[in-house]
């Protein structure tokens, strides 16, 4: 069962919740009808409780409403209470008057009859089912509390049923006798149905609902359950009337029928719950040998990238060493032409190695095995390095770098890889600045135990339909203003996580048209030093400007 099908049955038994109430309604309504009326068609209708069934019927339907202050679902439990006074009141004097008093009670004048011509069975029935009713959105963690009270309901609706097939007048049970009618019966029972399936996302209706066992055993035994014992009951019956075996044969037969039926529809469900579960034990194994299978795959790759990634750095090292005292070493006879294109493989070689390094990392850090060597370090030392570092960078686009210091303060931290990481976001934000713009790097302490780094850039922001990538590895976003940045993609995704292996929290802030804001946050030191006022702060923030005139 798909969660199509399920959505389906559950929209089948809210459908049928309604139906009882409009029919239980109708049959109430259909019954006053009858004690105004002197049709002879009507005459069957006298024997039912009209108020009682019109009320109940209307205090269905209106609960059927999920709005708990809704007017209609209020107007449901006002109903529903009425129900419970009505019902209350007469099981009460029932139970207080004599059995005989009270049989011939029901036989009563035209008033008496549509208000209170309640037997004892139906008085506690629906007493049951306004309880019910006022129970059925309050929260239970264990189960609905409507459910005890809707099942005892259907309990004595089929006691009902069961009198009518066995054809027994009344049962009395001590000072009390109760009144057996066909269509009382029927209409509690569809009545306690109706209140069962109310809410078929809860209780026990939920069950049935189920793509799992025991909603299968539920839907198939269920009914079984019920309509096989009224049937074989009233064939036992039939059998004895018509002479065909005896009081003692029939009973034999009733319970060996019982049991023979009973095995039957266990066996069946048990053989095809089996089916199911080797279906699914089948499925399970393929789906592990599938992970194992893809696992081994997997490792087989890391380790080829592993080696490739060694090998390659190796040589690349060698041939960078070279070129680099080719380049040193040229003397001035040397034509420009090979000048440059000894700086270009130079600078060729640095790329790839740094990419090479890039690819080890994030493999390390898919592994858990980025190696971190801890120490106490100094933020404003660590943002210097990264800051000093990009210099020549930022000189080439025209931007001004500057530092902020809203605090100052120690962090317990790997102090080449936060350096990695600040020069990572630092890259990332003159990459995407235009001439004259400015990047800020701001050090602030947004609490006692986090310091927080902060790349802020005025470049032209991150649409939200991009921010999902920004983490990602090999991701690269969609340009806001049209230009092609280079760049592996592997940044952000490394940053993340070094930031994330050190405890620390990594994250964005960003505004079409105005830049974006990249923070990280790390614990502060144990020992660290106390933070100054900000005011102290900014008086010695380090600016560090390059700034070149667009040609």
């Amino acid at each position: 069962m798909t969660d199509s099908s399920e959505a389906i049955l559950t929209r089948k038994m809210q459908l049928i919740s309604l139906l009882s109430g409009v029919s239980t309604f109708l049959i109430g309504a259909v019954s006053l009808l009858a004690w105004t009326s002197a049709s002879p068609s009507l005459i069957a209708f006298k024997s039912i409780p009209a108020f009682p069934f019109i009320i109940s019927g209307l205090a269905l339907c209106a609960l059927q409403s999920r709005k708990l202050r809704a007017p209609v679902h209020i107007a449901g439990l006002v109903l529903a209470a009425a129900l419970c006074f009505i019902s209350g009141h007469d099981l009460v004097d029932l139970l207080m008057a004599s059995s005989q008093d009270s049989l011939d009670s029901m036989s009563g004048g035209f008033a008496f009859s549509i208000l209170n011509s309640l037997a004892a069975n139906d008085a506690l029935s629906l007493l049951l089912i306004s309880v019910a009713l006022l129970c059925v959105d309050l929260p239970s963690k264990r189960f609905r509390l409507a459910d005890p009270f809707t099942i005892v309901a259907a309990f004595l609706s089929m006691m009902t049923l069961l009198g009518v097939i066995f054809g027994i007048p009344g049962f009395c049970v001590f000072i009390s006798c109760l009144r057996i009618s066909l269509l009382e019966g029927i209409t509690i029972a569809a009545l306690s149905l109706g209140v069962l399936f109310i809410r078929p996302e809860q209780g026990l209706a939920s069950i049935m609902t189920r793509d799992t066992a025991g909603g299968v055993l539920a839907r198939r035994l269920l009914p079984a359950a019920v309509l096989v014992p009224l049937l074989l009951g009233w064939l036992r019956m039939q059998g004895e009337h018509y002479k065909l075996y005896t009081s003692e044969m029939g009973l034999t037969l009733l319970v060996s029928s019982l049991v023979l039926i009973f095995m039957t529809v266990i066996s069946v469900n048990a053989w095809s719950i089996d089916r199911m579960d080797r279906a699914r034990l089948k499925a399970i194994k393929e789906m592990e040998a599938e992970i194992a299978r893809r696992k081994e795959v997997e490792q087989r790759f890391k380790d080829f990238y592993s080696n490739v990634s060694h090998e390659l750095r190796s040589p690349i090292t060698s041939i960078q060493g070279a070129l680099q005292l080719i380049e040193v070493s040229s003397d001035t006879h040397s034509s420009q032409q090979t000048k440059d294109l000894v700086g270009t493989a130079v600078i060729s070689c640095a790329r790839l190695l740094r990419l090479i390094n890039e690819l080890l990392d994030v493999k390390q850090i898919e592994e858990g095995k980025l190696h971190l060597s801890v120490s106490r370090i100094d933020t404003l030392e660590v943002v210097t390095i990264a800051v000093d570092g990009l210099k020549g960078m930022a000189h080439d686009a025209g931007v001004t770098l500057n530092v902020v210091m809203d605090a100052l303060g120690f962090v317990m931290a790997d102090e080449d890889r936060i350096i990695q990481v600040l020069t990572n976001l630092l890259s990332n934000a003159i990459k995407f600045s235009k001439v004259k713009d400015q990047v800020v790097v701001k050090i602030s302490q947004p609490d006692a135990q986090h310091i927080r780094f902060a790349v802020i850039d005025s470049g032209p922001g991150i649409a939200e339909d991009q921010q999902h990538k920004i983490f990602g590895k090999f991701e690269k976003i969609d340009e806001q203003d049209g230009l092609k940045r280079k760049g592996s993609g592997l940044g952000l995704a490394i940053s993340k996580g070094i930031v994330e292996e050190h405890g620390g929290t990594i994250g964005f802030n960003t505004e079409i048209g105005k830049g974006t804001e990249f923070w990280f946050e790390l614990p502060v030191a144990e020992a660290a030093a106390k933070p100054q006022r900000k005011e102290e702060s900014k008086a010695e923030s380090t600016v560090f400007a390059a700034e070149k005139t667009a040609s």
